[in-house]
């Protein structure tokens, strides 16, 4: 006989929580920080009403990325369910029933709603763009190649314009091509480490992946690395503060580092993992913000 301590209520709940976390996707949310990036080169790290809001801007574009989420996994349950790796994920596995998605999505929304009415005009009307291209691309643009990987690279750029937008912050043009290109690094990154996995499967979600191949994949990460090279490079002569140029090696290494181990280990399909799984980058990525600070805070 099972002891009765066994059976406490809080066990479903627990559980119940736990799934809606992990299908929230909040390890994703590491993308948003982008938002703070314009904030930061502008040296209003220490403006306490700044960060304010720009804080409320980064939950109102997480819980928004969270929504989209359920909402692309409601679309995709049946497909989702064979892939070898998606088919864990809450609703999949039926850990969440598709009117508890449907539910946890929708009060998603009604507190990015609540966090926007904070925020200015401008942003709100970006907050909605970003809904709308989501929504676009899970349900039709997701299957068109190499659109469907610009389409997501725009979206990172509007985490960055909506930090600018927020605090009437001026973006350097040379940043906005950063951030552009990697994106697309990332993504084409990413796509490769699927195609790797997954490409001609009978059960796979990204169908697009049936429309590329290895060599056109490897052909444009390596047009987009060397645009993030240039444009990161010009942007550091741009800014004219002392010691900014020597920033570019990190950055330099670290894509290196990452298009390494997207090769050598055939990773990349997980960003937000790699740079905590890989101390070298991790390492990297903390050297160079460490560099920025005293580029911009104390030498500025």
């Amino acid at each position: 006989m099972i002891p009765s301590r066994h059976l406490s209520p809080m066990q479903p709940r627990q559980s119940t929580t736990h799934a809606i976390v992990k299908e929230m996707r909040a390890n994703h949310w590491i993308k948003n920080l982008l938002i703070f990036a314009p904030l930061f080169f502008a040296v209003e790290f220490f403006s306490v009403q700044n960060v304010y809001h720009t804080a409320l801007l980064f939950f109102a574009f997480s819980f928004l990325a969270s929504s989209i989420y359920i909402i692309n996994d409601i679309a995709d349950y049946e497909k989702d369910r064979h892939h070898p790796k998606k088919k864990f994920r809450p609703i999949a596995a039926g850990q969440i029933s598709i009117r508890q998605g449907q539910w946890i999505a929708f009060l998603l929304l009604l507190i990015v709603i609540a966090l926007a009415t904070q925020l200015n005009a401008r942003v709100d009307i970006i907050l909605f763009l970003y809904f709308c291209m989501n929504i676009s691309y899970s349900f039709f643009l997701k299957h068109i190649p190499v659109i469907e990987i610009f389409f997501v690279a725009f979206m990172y750029l509007l985490r960055v314009k909506a930090g600018g937008e927020l605090l009437n912050i001026y973006i350097s043009p040379w940043l906005i091509l950063v951030t552009f290109f990697l994106a697309l690094f990332l993504i084409i990154g990413k796509r490769r480490a699927e195609f790797k996995a997954v490409a001609g499967s009978e059960h796979q979600t990204r169908v697009v992946l049936n429309k590329y191949t290895d060599s056109f994949l490897d052909h444009i990460l390596t047009v987009v690395i060397t645009g993030v090279i240039l444009s990161y490079s010009l942007y550091t002569v741009e800014v004219d503060k002392p010691y900014m140029i020597y920033s570019s090696f990190f950055v330099f290494f670290g894509m290196f580092r990452y298009l390494y181990i997207i090769h050598q280990f055939e990773q990349g399909e997980a960003p937000e993992k790699m740079l905590f799984h890989d101390r070298w980058l991790l390492c990297t990525v903390l050297t160079w913000m460490v560099w920025m600070t005293g580029v911009f805070y104390l030498y500025g």
